[in-house]
């Protein structure tokens, strides 16, 4: 993972297709790639999202809102997406302040307007909970 952050250029996207556990299926299953990817099963490992959403904030990369995917064979795929933290490197790079680099962004990239930290829980100011005061 540390390799694919140095690839990324500021604002730089990094896309992961995870598929999902599931109880009542094998990791692979019969398809007409059953035969490229049978030799994985010993070695394929599934991870789970929140894995891989900490490896990529262990490196800076700040992850934005990916759907997750329900194949009708009951297979589940959850997609990641990670950005470069821009809001630090404009700042760093540029001086420019929050209010210049996150103006109607903050949802999306779930970034609170005041403190930086990611939050699922941003009111219309784009403030996290603890900055609501």
């Amino acid at each position: 993972m540390s390799k694919l952050r140095g690839l990324l250029k500021p604002g730089g996207l990094l896309s992961v297709l995870l598929q999902l556990p599931c109880p009542t299926m094998d990791e692979i299953t019969p398809s007409p790639f059953a035969v490229s990817f049978a030799p994985l099963t010993p070695i394929m490992r599934l991870q789970a999202p929140e894995e891989i959403a900490a490896l990529a904030a262990d490196l800076g990369l700040a992850r934005i809102p990916s759907p997750r995917l329900d194949l009708p064979s009951g297979k589940q795929f959850q997609t990641l997406e990670f950005v470069r933290h821009t809001v630090q490197l404009a700042y760093q790079r540029y001086d420019c302040n929050n209010g210049e680099i996150l103006e109607d962004l903050g949802q999306t990239l779930r970034l609170c307007y005041d403190c930086l930290k990611e939050s699922d829980d941003l009111d219309e100011d784009e403030l996290c909970p603890s900055c609501r005061i």
